[in-house]
């Protein structure tokens, strides 16, 4: 009667333990999977932080690029305003000079003769008026 009872016993043991064989063969699986899940999402993420990063470096230097034309824009268009007016000053020179030079002109095409000039002086004066109008020019340029 001990050895049936024993014999049962065991029997009932054995089949607790292939039981527990058989629930830590899926717990087993089912940590493998959660390990795998978990190094994969761990990857997704270092990838997503990596282009993260690579977004963040782009705007950086997107809005250091925006900055510099900016301020090269600024510059430029100091310039301009400046080269703007230097060129009006020399257009209103330009324009008295030649005023001047009409009014000469019209001085002398109104004496009757030469009288009071010289030929010498004559071109004297037309080496001046030329002479001015060449640093005009060259202030021009």
């Amino acid at each position: 009667k001990k050895y049936n009872e024993a014999l049962a016993n065991n029997k009932k043991i054995r089949e607790n333990i292939d039981s527990l064989r058989r629930e830590r063969l899926v717990f087993d699986q089912i940590h493998k999977k959660l390990e795998k899940e978990l190094a994969d999402k761990k990857k997704e993420m270092a990838r997503i932080i990596e282009i993260s990063n690579r977004a963040y470096e782009a705007r950086d230097n997107a809005q250091t690029e925006m900055q510099t034309l900016k301020a090269q824009a600024e510059k430029e268009q100091t310039e301009f305003e400046t080269e703007w007016k230097e060129l009006g000053k020399m257009i209103e020179q330009d324009r008295k000079m030649k005023d001047f030079m009409k009014k000469e002109r019209e001085k002398l095409s109104m004496q009757e003769h030469r009288g009071d000039i010289s030929e010498n002086d004559e071109q004297k004066l037309k080496k001046k008026v030329m002479k001015g109008n060449w640093g005009i020019a060259k202030d021009k340029v």
